[in-house]
């Protein structure tokens, strides 16, 4: 049976202090005691945060509906001047699998020119330590077995 997956994503200018990234991570993780740096106009694109619930299942460590919904998120982008010269990184919370293959999707699916030019790389939090993207996707991989938080444990 599938299960409701949370694909967290588009978060603007890095999370670094921006008040509506700091609440969705308040609300999974710290219950509510992180508190923004910065005000929240300091991001041009509104909202900076965005959550969005895929129909998918995990299967061993990837979800294939998951990153689908990322790559045609990511193409949509691309093509709209909102987005002009953005860089994006998709970053896998899950594990190397899921970043693997959102990887291959993005270099089947996009021009090597454009992945150069505006740095879209999937990878695991390690890999984008100190490297900042405009536009940062989350993929959980996972989610609640319905309604409700996230697992804390796979």
């Amino acid at each position: 049976q599938p299960q409701n997956l949370l694909l967290a994503g588009l978060q603007h200018r890095s999370c670094r202090g921006v008040p509506e990234i700091i609440a969705f991570s308040n609300q999974i993780s710290y219950a509510g005691a992180i508190r923004p740096l910065r005000e929240s106009n300091s991001t041009d694109i509104k909202p900076a945060c965005v959550a969005c619930r895929v129909q998918g299942v995990r299967e061993g460590d990837n979800n294939r509906s998951e990153a689908r919904r990322i790559i045609d998120t990511i193409k949509a982008m691309l093509g709209h001047p909102a987005y002009a010269g953005e860089t994006i990184g998709v970053i896998s919370m899950l594990g190397e699998a899921q970043a693997l293959l959102i990887q291959s999707l993005l270099h089947q699916e996009i021009d090597g020119v454009e992945i150069a030019n505006r740095r879209i790389q999937a990878g695991i939090p390690g890999e984008f330590q100190g490297d900042e993207r405009d536009i940062i996707f989350l993929s959980l991989v996972d989610g609640p077995p319905r309604e409700g938080l996230l697992r804390a444990v796979r």
